[in-house]
């Protein structure tokens, strides 16, 4: 079965078949790029604020909204959700989208209508592949840690060079410049990870441009700096939502996917994140993860009526400690360690890598590897790697420094 999708994973979706699934893909856009149900940055991107002495990081601004949430318990707004994700509040997020989910409009699906493959078949699916799009949504850490866990066996199969939306200078050491998405300290960590492995970054997000032209004009940015001589060089390109689409109605539906394949003749492979996310907003999408969903993420394909991306991926549900996702641990990487003794009026508790503070502007500019505002019982629990030294910082709600303690972690808790 496997080998049978690789080889029709090349054939391109008929005219009648994408029509008949028109309406799906509308509705789904829909949701996507409503203004009303926005992911993007309008909310998130207050964490940047430009000083005399260059724009510095204000993380108190998303701890402030998570308190906010958590003492009113009033339902987030969605454009808050990728806010809420800068300090790991996913609790808040999913208890508003709950109530957004109609279980009236679940479908009937079986998980027999598709074909299902563990994450182990991962190797085999990329082959000899040289170009592979993966999405993300912008709030779901979950997304961000299947991409960290996935960077060594793509190094093992000789790829060099990973591309993500909005780059902006990354080289070196991470830092504010490296990117907006990179602030968020799981994909912090992704990219901390990928340096570390020696893949090249390169930028080719197009922001000047509205969405009829951004798609065309970033598939011409990818292809100008990695494809050469009727090759691409072995890349991961990690995009939002729909851009890695490779299929559509008409030519205002179409995304970058779709026009990487027009432009060099190349089929990459796709693998959707977002499409079967847990608690989706989207009932339809739902109720369909429901039906799928196991106890470790899963690839799914030959879905009848989802041509646009080879592959879905599924991941567990999230669990919390202390109202805390497991999917931060990274898979056993960190440990949970439990903080008590913090200034009065703490509003925020992070912990930065020691070594990547040099001078006390570093803390505006570096990223945290976690942070959260949630606390139970008097007790901050913060993910931590044992093997990591670091600089622990308690930050009341205008941002100010309390107190900085160095740290290693010895025995989780």
């Amino acid at each position: 079965m496997l080998q049978t999708h690789l080889y029709n994973r090349h054939n391109k979706t008929s005219d009648a078949t994408v029509m008949k699934l028109f309406p799906y893909l509308i509705a789904f856009l829909f949701f996507l790029f409503n203004p009303s149900n926005s992911f993007g940055q309008n909310s998130a991107s207050s964490i940047i604020v430009q000083t005399k002495q260059g724009p510095q990081l204000n993380y108190a601004i998303a701890a402030n909204c998570s308190f906010s949430y958590q003492q009113s318990l009033e339902l987030p707004n969605s454009k808050d959700n990728q806010l809420l994700s800068f300090v790991g509040d996913l609790k808040t997020e999913f208890r508003a989208i709950q109530t957004q989910i109609d279980s009236s409009s679940y479908v009937l699906f079986r998980a027999a209508d598709v074909s299902i493959f563990p994450l182990e078949k991962l190797d085999s699916i990329i082959g000899n592949d040289s170009l592979i799009l993966i999405n993300e949504a912008h709030d779901r850490l979950v997304q961000r840690a299947f991409l960290y866990q996935l960077l060594p066996l793509l190094k093992e199969k000789g790829f060099t060079h990973i591309a993500m939306e909005t780059f902006a200078a990354p080289s070196g050491e991470l830092s504010i410049s490296t990117g907006f998405y990179t602030a968020e300290p799981l994909m912090g960590e992704v990219y901390r990870r990928a340096l570390a492995l020696g893949f090249d970054f390169i930028r080719y997000e197009d922001t000047l441009h509205n969405s009829l032209l951004r798609d065309s004009l970033q598939a011409v940015n990818l292809k100008n700096n990695l494809y050469d001589n009727g090759k691409w060089r072995k890349t991961l390109v990690i995009c939002g939502y729909g851009h890695l689409y490779e299929t559509s109605d008409s030519r205002e539906n179409k995304m970058m996917g779709e026009y990487i394949s027009e432009l060099t003749g190349v089929d990459p492979l796709t693998i959707d994140q977002v499409l079967f996310g847990e608690y989706d907003p989207n009932s339809y999408s739902h109720s369909i993860y429901e039906a799928l969903r196991q106890d470790v993420p899963i690839l799914v394909s030959q879905i009848e009526f989802w041509p646009f991306a080879d592959f879905c991926l599924v991941h567990p549900p999230t669990q919390f400690i202390n109202n805390r996702p497991d999917c931060i641990l990274l898979n056993d990487k960190k440990h949970f360690f439990e903080f008590s003794d913090y200034p009065r009026n703490t509003r925020l508790a992070q912990v930065y890598l020691a070594d990547e503070i040099k001078s006390k502007r570093d803390f505006q500019t570096r990223i945290p590897t976690d942070q959260t505002t949630y606390f139970k019982n008097g007790i901050f629990m913060l993910a931590l790697d044992p093997a990591e030294t670091y600089l622990l910082v308690y930050r009341n709600k205008k941002n100010r420094i309390l107190r900085i303690k160095k740290i290693k972690p010895t025995s989780s808790k």
